[in-house]
């Protein structure tokens, strides 16, 4: 009878932390989500239990504001807001702080109700957790924090203290700089370097506009001018996990996978929960022929964000060459329901349908790959050979 006592202690005191989470998880996004309904004219989304991953939640909307709740334990602590683009950097950094803001009022309006008398000790007990989970929320996202949070979808953001931090560190910088920042939104990486480059030849030396040089020129596979650049960023700024993890990319890309091996790993050591970084480090063990090592990493990363299709993708191609072709069907059809445009996996997939002879499903795939611009090797070709195959058939 004691045991049962207890577990029954245990499950309300742990049912009475994810509620008092809740809510003011709630209060802290929607302290986003108002300014974002007042300063856009577009939707707004709110998650509760995930970052973007709205799949299996529940769902309200009021107006432009859509609120998707997802009852996940081991996530009832995170949340997301997205708003469209804002006219001016006043109002982008009212958004930010409405969320803290609203966090830190929460906490004040309950420590003045726990003063109140008459109170029971379960009521006083509900209050100190809110109260607590309320400072906690203030305290994590307003102080800045570089490590970057990996959304579903395998894209970045940070914590509000760091958005804000980065949102001050474009004062000052000529408006081009916006205009070069959606170019890169747009992935029109060409245009954004020739604005970056500008700004920099003008004078305008700063953290943000390197990095986002950099970027475009990975994007751009211009890999020397990146190596260049971020020698010459890393003495400007203190170098950042994430950098490690941009010169691991890059030398994987030039094939030099031993020292990108060695970028991967100090990066994961400071953020071993990176399913990007994770990604990245697998396909370079698997170039080293360190297959088992390579398959631990690419499941890790799939572990710690299973919406992030490329793992599944790497993953289904290096079965694929290892010859376990079932293995790697699987894990490419489950990458096309995270991204059903996702290029790389209809290439394998073709690949694996022209292996056991379904010519017209092979055919289907790859043509799906080239208009979605599959750069993959061998395409032309397979493409060639089977529209052959099909004319000879249905001749």
């Amino acid at each position: 009878m004691e045991l049962l006592t207890g577990i029954g202690i245990t499950a309300v005191a742990i049912l009475t932390v994810i509620f008092s989470r809740s809510i003011t998880t709630f209060v802290h996004e929607m302290g986003h989500a108002i300014p974002s309904l007042l300063f856009t004219n577009g939707q707004v989304v709110v998650c509760l239990g995930s970052y973007s991953d709205i799949s299996k939640s529940n769902k309200f909307t009021l107006g432009r504001l859509t609120v998707y709740f997802k009852l996940n334990l081991l996530s009832w602590i995170i949340g997301l807001c997205w708003h469209e683009k804002t006219n001016s950097k006043k109002q982008s950094a009212l958004i930010i702080l409405g969320g803290p803001l609203a966090s830190l009022i929460l906490g004040l309006v309950f420590i003045k109700l726990f003063n109140h008398d008459g109170l029971s000790d379960l009521y006083k007990s509900l209050i100190n957790l809110i109260i607590a989970s309320s400072i906690f929320d203030f305290l994590v996202n307003i102080i800045p924090i570089q490590r970057a949070l990996y959304l579903y979808n395998g894209s970045i953001m940070y914590n509000d203290g760091r958005q804000l931090q980065m949102l001050l560190d474009e004062r000052g910088l000529p408006p081009s700089f916006s205009e070069g920042v959606k170019f890169m939104k747009d992935k029109k990486f060409e245009e954004a370097k020739v604005i970056f480059e500008k700004i920099i030849e003008d004078g305008f030396v700063k953290d943000v506009v390197n990095s986002n040089l950099i970027d475009c020129y990975i994007a751009l596979e211009e890999y020397d001018h990146a190596i260049d650049n971020m020698d010459q960023y890393s003495s400007l700024a203190k170098m950042k996990n994430q950098d490690n993890a941009k010169l691991g990319f890059i030398f994987y890309a030039l094939g030099a996978y031993e020292k990108a091996l060695n970028y991967y790993n100090n990066a994961i050591h400071y953020d071993y929960t990176n399913a990007t970084y994770l990604n990245g480090r697998g396909l370079v063990k698997g170039e080293l022929g360190d297959h088992q090592g390579a398959i631990l990493d690419f499941n890790a990363s799939l572990n710690y964000n299973e919406g992030y299709v490329d793992p599944y993708v790497n993953l289904g191609r290096l079965y694929y060459n290892l010859d376990e072709k079932k293995e790697s069907y699987k894990l490419l059809e489950a990458a096309l329901k995270v991204d059903p445009k996702n290029a790389d996996a209809h290439f394998h997939l073709g690949r694996y349908y022209d292996d056991i002879n379904e010519t017209q499903k092979a055919y289907d795939h790859f043509l799906e790959a080239e208009r979605l611009g599959s750069k993959d090797h061998g395409l032309d070709f397979y493409l060639g050979n089977l529209k052959s195959d099909l004319e000879n058939k249905s001749s």
